[in-house]
Order: C-alpha cells, then structure tokens, then sequence
C-alpha cells in the first residue's frame, strides 16, 4: 500500500526497509525496498516494532493536501498518542484514513449536513439530540448517535450533545478513530495486514467481503428490467410494465425461475433505482407499485418536476429541424400505425440513427423539449401541453388542468406516497434539469419523507462517466449504500 504510494504518487521518494517513505539514506540505503535506492536493497521489512508513523512517511501517503493542513492533521496524530505496531499496522490504519476522508481533505461527510438526518434514528439504547447531526466526522467518518455517545464515554468527552468536536478538534479527530478501531478489535488483522477483515469491520462488509469487493456477496440482487420506451407507447405502457415486474417479484415464481435454494428474493426488501430517464421509472415504482418499495435511488434523474415550463414550453430559437422527425411525431395521433415497439437496437453507443431506430436517440428527445411536447406523448393526449401553455403563471392552476386518467404519470402528484429518497444530480445538467431534483427534494421535505439531495456542482448530464469516474462515485453516490441498508434491511455501519 505505502509501496503503491510511492512509486506513483511521488517517485523521488525511497520505501525503506521498516515500511517508511523519505529521502536520505535512512530511507535510500541499505534495505531501501523502492524508489531511488542507494544502497544494497532486498530489504525484507526487518523485525520488531516501527513506532511512530513520522512525517516524511506521512506526507508520502497523504500528498494531495496542502503542507499546511498535513502538518495539523500529523500534529493530531501525534497528539493521540496512537503507535502502531508494525508496518502492516501503520499501511493499513493510514489507508482507511485515506479512504474515509478523501485524503484527510474533509473531516465530516461530502453529503453533510444534507445527509444529517440519515443517521437520526439509532440502533442501540442511546438517542441522539434531536437538534444535532450525526453524519460522519474525524479520520474514521465517526456515525450515528450509539457511536458519538460510546466514544465520548471512553475519551471523557460529552460527543452526544457536541458531535461539531470531533470535526474540529484535530486530536478528538484522530481519538475517534482509535477509539473505533479499538473497541472493534482492528488491530489483529491489521497487524496481519487482513485489510479485507477491517474493511467489513468498518463498513460492515459492503467494500470487501471474502476478496470479491462485491456486494452481492452480501446478499443483494440486481434486477434490470425491461420495459417500454415512448413511441408509440405511453407513460401507462411504462406504468404498465412497472406494475407487471412487481407483480412477478411479489410472488414466488422469480425464486422458482432462478431454481436456487441458496438464493431467495425477498418481496419485502426491494429497492428502486434509475438514471436520467429511468429515474422516472423508479418514481412510477416509488407511487404505483405493490409491494411498495422501501427506497428510491436517481442518478441525474427526469420526473421529479414534470408540470414545469421546462418541458411543456415553446423553445427558441430551436437547435433541431423538426421536420427531420415529423414522421414519428405523427403517432400521437394515429396516422402511424405501421409503428411498432422494437426491441432489435443493439446495445452500442452512439445509438444508430439509422430507419426507425432514430426513434430510439437523444435527437427525438430533444424534439420533444424543443417543441414543448413531451407531456403530449407521455399521456397520449395531443394539445395537453399547450393547454398548461395557456395557463395562468401559477403552477398550481397547471397542476389542475392535468386530465384524472393521466395523473398516475406524474410522480410529482403524489410525493406523500414515496418511499425514502436519494436524489444526485449535476447543478449544470441541461439534458435534465437539477429542477428535477431540487423540487422533489422540497417536496419531499414538506411530506417529511426522509431523503437526500446531492448537488453535483458544475456537473452536467451523465457525469458520473467522465474521467474522474472514481472520486464522483466517492463524493456524491456511494452514500447510496448506506442510506439503502439503513431504509430497505434496517442496518448500517460504524
């Protein structure tokens, strides 16, 4: 791990034979293990104990932040008084600092405190103080109230009614942590360098479990399920096949199409998840399906605010010739009736262009934003939008002119019915507007339904697969697992 640091973060570093980085022959002569070696080399680690992690090493592992904030976030560690035993010990310790705080960058949560209420509810004796918040903090990410309240208790330390301490006071900071990995016997697999076995100590096995970092080896299945795009379908065909995949996933027949005993779908945990368009889907699941689900996770999605000038309003000037597309925007009013669903378009991006399958693109998409027509052909009903056009600037007053039989399409009619919610979405998307997420977020906060808005800043549509994949995933929607073991299997970690 200290290895790994060395020869790709800074390459002018030695590895010496204890397991340190720095430069000088204490670290480049004899035993040195990597980097500009000056001495014999084939070190093989030495025997007995390290000590004290000193600087150099610790400037070698956490080397993205400034000297400033190193020198106080070492002069913490030194304050705790916390010696690891060996190398082992001191690589592994250090990388679940580094993971849990994105480099000792932060020391509460990227979510905080929009992600406070999360962690509200216990799961021991204790209950938290109704106006604080016990998201993560210090060099482990200390969580909820059972924790705060056990770590004080050890350090002397009212936590419970001060959770702020441990965020800024270097040293409780770092006292949390081994607090934590005290009392949760860390320190034998991590002289063992098990960092499998601490990880699912600290986060309850979801990042490793028996080597295959997978959580499906806890017990989580994926369903990815088809169903009915627009063109000539409707929202009620989508509404349609939602409430057919839960019907089958209600009853016994998936655990007897899957014929295997050692796995079993439990109708009563199910969770929903969607990006971009099919977010919209995951919210017809959140209001119309039985069995309910227990969560609702949406990646940049559409449908949290459909009765919006977004999506009914004449756009100009217009980037797209419509005329290209005419042909399919015939549809709504049965003049294509050689139209049929397809299910032939390869899984290849770009999408082809090609015939029909033109249908299947963003290009028709944006016609419909363009023209102010999606809502025409998500209900089926030609002239809707032009209707809520000419309606009066009041948002209610176009809420009103929704037709009854086209109400269940829109999610946004209905928030009480939702389930917990997990909203990320990139403050720049223009394909989707963060409007989308924003006013569901209020929504759902009026309808005191337990929710989390990540705001993306500067992100646009589909950020999460641009190159900084990894550190997008870390800051806004790896939360997601925890928020889904809290709300769909009543657990959680640290």
């Amino acid at each position: 791990m200290l290895e790994a640091t060395v020869m790709t973060k800074n390459p002018s570093l030695c590895l010496s034979k204890w397991g340190y980085c720095g430069t000088g022959s204490a670290y480049c002569d004899d035993g040195c293990q990597a980097g500009p070696c000056t001495g014999n080399g084939g070190g093989n680690g030495g025997s007995g104990s390290v000590g004290d992690i000193d600087s150099n090493t610790f400037a070698c592992v956490f080397n993205t932040i400034d000297s400033t904030t190193r020198t106080d976030r070492f002069n913490g560690l030194k304050a705790s008084g916390w010696k690891p035993q060996n190398k082992e010990e001191a690589a592994v310790f250090l990388a679940h600092v580094f993971h849990e705080t994105d480099g000792l960058k932060t020391m509460r949560e990227y979510c905080a405190p929009g992600c406070g209420s999360h962690y509200a509810s216990s799961w021991c004796e204790i209950q938290g103080n109704p106006s604080k918040l016990y998201y993560g903090r210090g060099w482990f990410q200390l969580s909820w109230p059972c924790n705060y309240y056990r770590a004080g208790q050890a350090l002397g330390v009212d936590l419970l009614n001060d959770p702020d301490k441990v965020e800024n006071d270097r040293k409780l900071a770092v006292q949390t942590a081994v607090w934590f990995y005290n009392a949760n016997n860390m320190a034998g697999p991590a002289q063992r360098g098990d960092f499998a076995a601490t990880t699912r100590i600290i986060n309850g096995q979801l990042e490793c479990n028996h080597g295959s970092g997978d959580i499906l080896a806890i017990g989580w299945a994926f369903i990815s399920a088809d169903y009915r795009l627009l063109i000539p379908c409707t929202g009620h065909d989508i509404l349609a096949d939602v409430k057919s995949l839960f019907n089958y996933l209600s009853s016994d027949q998936l655990n007897k199409d899957l014929n295997d005993v050692s796995y079993r779908i439990d109708p009563s945990r199910l969770a929903v998840a969607g990006a971009s368009g099919g977010a919209y889907v995951a919210y017809l699941a959140a209001v119309n399906a039985i069995p309910k689900p227990k969560a609702v996770f949406s990646l940049y999605g559409l449908g949290g605010h459909l009765i919006s000038p977004f999506y009914y309003s004449v756009k100009s000037p217009m980037t797209i010739n419509v005329a290209d597309y005419q042909l399919y925007l015939n549809s709504i009013d049965g003049k294509s009736d050689f139209f049929r669903p397809l299910s032939d378009v390869p899984l290849a991006w770009p999408i082809p262009e090609d015939g029909e399958k033109a249908r299947t693109t963003g290009a028709l998409a944006q016609v419909f934003i363009e023209t102010g027509t999606l809502l025409d052909y998500l209900t089926g009903i030609r002239g809707l939008s032009e209707i809520l056009r000419s309606t009066s600037a009041s948002e209610q007053d176009a809420r009103k002119k929704i037709p009854k039989e086209a109400q269940c399409l829109f999610p946004e009619l209905d928030v009480a019915a939702f389930p917990p919610t997990y909203l990320v979405h990139g403050t720049a998307d223009q394909a989707a507007p963060a409007d989308n997420s924003t006013f569901l977020a209020r929504q759902l906060e009026f309808s005191h339904i337990p929710h989390i808005l990540m705001l993306a800043e500067g992100r646009s549509h589909g950020f999460n697969a641009e190159a900084d994949a990894e550190v997008v995933y870390i800051k806004y929607i790896k939360g997601v697992i925890e928020f889904f073991l809290k709300h769909v299997c009543n657990t959680g970690s640290k």
